[in-house]
Order: C-alpha cells, then structure tokens, then sequence
C-alpha cells in the first residue's frame, strides 16, 4: 500500500496566528516524532499568512488514527476553536 497523504487547508481568523503558533510548533514537532509518519510541514500562502496548508505523509490509516488521538493533536483542535474561518482536510493517494 502507498503512503497517504492529508493536505489541510486552515483559514485562520485574522490576528490569531501569532497566538496559534506555538501549538502549530507542537502539532509540528509532535507529529514528526510518530511512528508511521513520513513527512509533516506547516506552510503559508505567500500573499496571505493567515492561510495556512499542513501536508502530511502518513505509513497508513492505522497511523493517521493514531494521530488524531495524539496529545498535541488534540491540543491543536482545542485551540483553533473558534480561531480559524474554515477548516478543510483532503486525503489523498498517488495515482502515478
């Protein structure tokens, strides 16, 4: 089975990435640190910084659920409550 991929598109409300950042560090480092991760980064659209894509890499569905049960997962879920506009997660698979 090929790894799986999630690209995460998080519109942050304005004014709050500076308060988000320190548990995005987390989520980032955190993430990393698991077993079945592949690849984890935290990036931002160039015109708006507020715009913010996570693309993951994961071994496989087991891993992803045991990511979302993780610690600094779910500090991160607590945290963007009521601090993001939309939140959209893509799971993908390599075709070619």
């Amino acid at each position: 089975m090929s790894d799986i991929r999630i690209v995460a598109e998080v519109i942050l409300k304005p004014g709050q990435r500076d308060t988000l950042m320190p548990i995005l560090q987390d989520l980032v480092s955190g993430s990393r640190a698991e077993d079945g991760n592949r690849g984890y980064e935290l990036t931002c659209n160039l015109e708006n910084a507020d715009h913010l894509f996570v693309i993951e890499t994961w071994a496989s569905e087991e891993a992803i659920a045991e990511h979302n049960t993780s610690p600094h997962f779910q500090s991160f879920v607590e945290a963007i409550e009521n601090r993001v506009e939309r939140m959209t997660v893509n799971k993908l698979k390599q075709l070619v």
